[in-house]
């Protein structure tokens, strides 16, 4: 019974769970910041307003103009600049 499993495991077990069972798939979108070219994952989204961001600083709209993975922006966007 599958009530059960899940009582047992917190969130993160049950998604992981339910990948390995095929019985769940990621989804790959675009993050929801307009300037941002980042993909981000189900697993991965910060969620906000019903959005999927890559990041809290794309969440949150860059209110320091702080790039959205690192100092460096190894990802390669621009959006925070």
């Amino acid at each position: 019974q599958l009530s059960g499993i899940f009582q047992a495991l917190d969130i993160v077990d049950c998604y992981e769970w339910l990948r390995s069972k095929k019985l769940m798939t990621t989804t790959i979108v675009k993050c929801a910041c307009p300037s941002c070219s980042c993909d981000v994952s189900g697993s991965s989204a910060v969620f906000k307003n019903s959005q999927r961001f890559c990041s809290d600083a794309c969440a949150n709209g860059h209110p320091n103009n702080e790039p959205c993975h690192d100092a460096d922006g190894a990802c390669g966007c621009t959006c925070g600049s």
